[in-house]
């Protein structure tokens, strides 16, 4: 089970009262930790009022995740294996081996501009993402020993990749 504490924050500015339920601009504030090692704490801008006939969004985030999961990169078609994960199991190499650190900074900006109506219109946006990954720090966890009290393997997957070549060392820190 996961808990989370923070606070959202949301400003709304309507402009005229006949303009209700729809606002012309919106200002939120995110902040959040949780007892898994998520945080996220992120701005988000979104008005019509700055440009004429168009509606700017903006947002910044940081999110970092301590044991975000990690299957691989084939998808559906990704090798999973749950015996690894499970301590009462001959093949267990620990619970967090298919999992990885990841810090996200990213800034978005987004514009939706009105051709001839709301309903019609171009959206156009950019969006930078910097991604830093790790192994696992395991200072972190609570890691229990072995059923057989054999020593802890902090092998994940990730790492694993790494070794094997999978992930380039110019791409494994992201």
């Amino acid at each position: 089970m996961e808990l989370r504490d923070g606070a959202v924050i949301n400003f709304f500015d309507y402009g005229k009262e006949s303009r209700y339920p729809d606002y012309a601009q919106h200002a939120r504030i995110r902040l959040y930790n949780s007892t898994k090692g998520t945080s996220n704490y992120s701005l988000l801008y979104d008005s019509e009022k700055l440009l004429s006939s168009s509606q700017l969004t903006f947002e910044i985030s940081y999110i970092e995740d301590i044991a975000l999961d990690f299957y691989g990169y084939n998808g559906l078609n990704s090798v999973h294996i749950p015996e690894f994960i499970d301590p009462d199991h001959d093949w267990d190499i620990n619970k967090y081996f298919y999992n990885h650190h990841r810090k996200l900074f990213r800034i978005r900006l987004y514009l939706q501009t009105y051709l001839t109506s709301k309903k019609f219109g171009t959206y156009t946006g950019i969006t930078y993402s910097h991604h830093r990954m790790n192994d696992l720090d395991y200072s972190k966890f609570d890691i229990p020993e072995g059923s057989d009290s054999s020593s802890f393997s902090n092998a994940t997957l990730y790492s694993k990749y790494a070794e094997w070549g999978l992930i380039s060392p110019k791409e494994k820190n992201g």
